[in-house]
């Protein structure tokens, strides 16, 4: 009986222990699930955290966007207003050039109608009865009448160097053609 009762007895024990075994594992599950519980709560603060984190740096963005479609519209803005005062500075520069060539050009005009009168009013007289159609005088050299009677010729001024004349026309000419420009 003894052997009955030890064989019931030892089944009853390993029974017993299989069933702490097992309680043992659900335990360790649940350890192990209440684990992995705590891994996924700070797993999720991490994630929101770093949610709230992407949002600020969206909305950071967005502002910088922002910020940047404005300073670009100033800018453009601000270039237009480069440009019109370059045009018009360019203008006033084309202005100022040309009013420029024409001072050149009618000092050139005054000082060739000086040399040119001086020139003429200098010239020898060839003699001859070239009468003056409006006041029917006789045409001839400016005579100075010191007293003698007889009138007394300046001598022709120096001409110019040859070729000179054709530059000073040349040089006219060009400055013309710019300030029609």
């Amino acid at each position: 009986m003894t052997t009955d009762h030890e064989t019931k007895l030892d089944r009853r024990r390993q029974k017993a222990e299989s069933a702490k075994e097992a309680v043992d594992a659900a335990l360790q599950r649940i350890s192990a699930l209440d684990d992995r519980l705590a891994a996924n709560d700070e797993q999720a603060r991490e994630h929101e955290t770093a949610l709230r984190g992407a949002r600020d740096e969206m909305t950071r963005r967005k502002k910088a966007l922002k910020a940047s479609a404005k300073q670009r519209d100033q800018l453009r803005t601000n270039r237009e207003k480069a440009e019109k005062a370059a045009a018009k500075a360019q203008d006033r520069a084309q202005g100022a050039e040309q009013r420029y060539d024409q001072a050149v050009l009618a000092e050139m005009v005054r000082r060739e109608k000086e040399r040119d009168r001086a020139a003429a009013d200098s010239r020898p007289w060839k003699g001859g009865a070239a009468t003056d159609q409006k006041a029917g005088k006789k045409k001839g050299p400016k005579a100075d009448r010191s007293g003698d009677g007889v009138p007394t010729i300046e001598p022709a001024p120096q001409r110019p160097a040859i070729g000179a004349e054709t530059a000073t026309r040349t040089a006219a000419q060009t400055t013309a053609d710019r300030a029609a420009l």
